[in-house]
């Protein structure tokens, strides 16, 4: 069969089964930009909401990239 290993019958190019931990791994590396530029808004924030909105949105953003580069089993 044609995308087939012959000896187990599993398609070619999985690398993760299904007890594997998956998730992304640049997700740092994205969420770092992302802070980059709510840090820059927040240098330009005029009121008290809008910094404890953007500081709320750095908080948020890297909580959630450690939780996707850590990755989760299914």
């Amino acid at each position: 069969m044609e995308g087939f290993d012959d000896e187990d019958k599993t398609p070619k190019g999985k690398e993760t089964g299904k007890s594997d931990k998956h998730g992304d791994k640049n997700a740092l590396g994205k969420a770092q930009r992302d802070i980059e530029k709510f840090e820059e808004n927040l240098k330009k924030a005029t009121t008290r909401t809008e910094r404890f909105q953007t500081n709320r949105k750095i908080r948020n953003t890297s909580k959630t990239a450690e939780k996707n580069e850590k990755g989760e089993t299914h």
